[in-house]
């Protein structure tokens, strides 16, 4: 689902230009073609829209799958390490919830069992080593590039009341364009994370 997810955002990326296009020849029709070339802009941003759609309509079971994911993966790394840790096993499913601090929360939680999973094993167990390891850079890029995206990827509405100037439209189109492939490259990132953190627990 992830990989489906970096497909649809990734060609609805693919289309911002011909949106962009679509608009600059409405500005530069006739009076006579003007008519048709309103209706292809309209077409253009519809098909943009579609394919974002379908991306957030996709986003929504992988909301599901991945809280049901961390909180199994939370639950496997305590038969690796029982000690003291951050984040209880509430806060792997509670801090999706949180508005705005889930953005922070739960990447934190997904790297505390990320540095678990990924640490050597004695018999079977970690020691507390996990805690000056690293962690997956991986991740961290995920929860980035997922936040900017997301941010960007809307920028495209403050055009929609038809006030801007054919400039500001663009700017606002190529920002969006940035946000969204962002977004597909952080679905392609937390594939490549939960694919990682699963064979490592």
């Amino acid at each position: 689902l992830l990989y489906i997810s970096a497909g649809l955002t990734a060609v609805a990326a693919l289309m911002i230009p011909s949106v962009i296009s679509a608009a600059q020849n409405y500005y530069d029709a006739s009076n006579s073609a003007r008519n048709q070339a309103f209706y292809d802009w309209i077409d253009a941003e519809d098909r943009f829209a579609a394919f974002f759609g379908l991306y957030i309509l996709v986003a929504m079971p992988v909301f599901v799958l991945l809280i049901v994911f961390l909180h199994r993966a939370h639950k496997s790394s305590q038969s690796l390490w029982a000690g003291h840790r951050k984040w209880s096993q509430g806060w792997a499913v509670g801090s999706w919830f949180i508005p705005f601090a889930n953005f922070i929360i739960v990447p934190q939680v997904f790297r505390e069992i990320d540095r678990i999973a990924s640490s050597p094993r004695n018999a079977g167990r970690v020691d507390d080593g996990w805690q000056r390891s690293k962690g997956n850079t991986q991740l961290i890029l995920w929860w980035v590039f997922y936040g900017v995206g997301t941010i960007l990827s809307y920028v495209y509405g403050v055009t929609s009341d038809g006030t801007s100037s054919l400039t500001d439209y663009k700017v606002a189109w190529y920002v969006t364009m940035l946000g969204v492939l962002l977004l597909a490259a952080s679905c392609v990132l937390a594939a490549l994370c939960v694919r990682r953190m699963g064979k490592a627990l």
